[in-house]
């Protein structure tokens, strides 16, 4: 008898399983497609509204050697021989202006507070959303590479 209620069990769960999949699956549930240049978040202390997706990115002004001009290669990391890649996240502000950066990933010896420092002196053109000017998230990779 218990091997009985398992098979119901089983197969119940498995119709409900393809029930959902082929709901899933219906051409109206992607009718919205084009709504994804809408994704955004929300930084809780200006209500500010901060877009993840945009019709046009942000464009650092002169391009990414801006930020290379500007980095000072920290000391500590010269000496250590430090190199690789640190990732910053940071909000371009509909101004274009970098605001909030932070290091999502480090290569130690002071590498990612210089990466910051150097992007904080660039300008961007800021991200367009419908024509308007908005707040993006943005992630930018800082390559510390020593020369010969």
């Amino acid at each position: 008898m218990k091997e009985a209620t398992m098979k119901k069990t089983y197969i119940t769960t498995i119709l409900s399983a393809l029930l959902v999949i082929a709901f899933i699956q219906t051409p109206d549930s992607h009718a919205n497609d084009t709504d994804l240049t809408k994704i955004e978040i929300t930084i809780t202390d200006d209500s500010t509204k901060v877009y993840t997706i945009v019709d046009q990115m942000p464009q650092i002004i002169g391009g990414i050697g801006e930020v290379y001009k500007n980095i000072s290669y920290p000391k500590t990391a010269l000496n250590n021989r430090t190199e690789g890649k640190v990732y910053i996240q940071f909000v371009v502000d509909e101004n274009g202006k970098v605001d909030n950066p932070k290091v999502l990933k480090d290569i130690g010896d002071d590498c990612g507070n210089a990466a910051i420092a150097a992007l904080e002196k660039v300008n961007f053109t800021p991200g367009l959303l419908n024509g308007e000017p908005v707040a993006v998230s943005y992630t930018l990779p800082v390559i510390f590479k020593m020369g010969n």
